[in-house]
This record gives C-alpha cells, structure tokens and sequence, in this order.
C-alpha cells in the first residue's frame, strides 16, 4: 500500500515537472453555445483553448483536432490589439466556431490515429524549430448559453 502511494505521488510529481517545462501550458478551455439575436442571425457553439506561453522561442500553433475532427481555427491574444507578438508569459486563444469555419481539413492517416479519442477533447499541435509537440485538452468546460435577444 506505502509502494503504491509513493508511487502515485512521484507519477503527480513527474507530470507537473512535464507540464511546467511544456513550452504551452493548458490554462482553459471552454465550450459554449450561443443564440444570435436578430431572426435568422443562427445559433451554434464556440470552443475556445487559452494556452500560456512559457518559453523564449518562437512557438507556431499549425493545428486543432476537436471531437475528433480537425478543424481551422483563429488564434487571438491580447497583444494583437496593440500590434505587438506574443511573448513568454503571455496567454493566447485558439477559437473555433463551427458556424464560421465550416469546412474541414483533409486528414492523412497518421494525423488521423493523434486526433482525440473521445467526445469534448481537444488536441493542440504546436512546433518550435520545425518539431511537432502536442497539448491535449481532456475536458472543455460548459460556460452557459450566449443568448443575444
């Protein structure tokens, strides 16, 4: 019993050093249903993944798998408004609303067995230096409905 706690901690150890030294750091993500305000304005979801940058390098987010389909998305920080890059420390937003993105990538058969297992995950390609990494998101968050009336 002793063994298996010490090992149950030292797993929650090395995984908190592994996402620490991640140069993206998930910090939320969000699904959110949304109603337009206006007769036939629509309706539909907008899923948002707020990641933090925690290295000096130049990091380029190329790709975003949600429920198990890749899908194109925008990439938003704060920064942006004031002309300026994003740098370590900064958080940034990946946003995908399907209604506005409705087509979908060609998928080859290796980015087909990366993609997510299950319903309501997400995952993140990113590379630094022309080497892949990847941040998964197990779990979005429900925000409540977005009614614009």
């Amino acid at each position: 019993m002793k063994k298996s706690i010490s090992a149950i901690l030292l797993l929650l150890s090395l995984t908190a050093i592994a996402q620490k030294n991640a140069a993206l750091i998930l910090v939320d993500a969000t699904q959110q249903k949304w109603i337009g305000g206006h007769p036939s304005s629509g309706s539909g979801e907008r899923y948002v993944v707020f990641m933090k940058l925690n290295s000096t390098e130049n990091i380029e987010v190329t790709k975003l798998w949600i429920n198990k389909e890749e899908v194109f998305f925008e990439l938003q920080n704060y920064r942006m408004l004031l002309n300026r890059a994003a740098t370590k420390g900064d958080t940034i937003a990946a946003i995908y609303n399907p209604r506005y993105h409705n087509e979908k990538p060609e998928l080859n058969p290796v980015e087909k067995s990366k993609t997510c297992k299950s319903k309501n995950q997400a995952l993140v390609e990113y590379s630094i230096n022309q080497k892949k990494y990847y941040l998964k998101v197990k779990k979005f968050r429900i925000l409540e409905a977005d009614k614009h009336m």
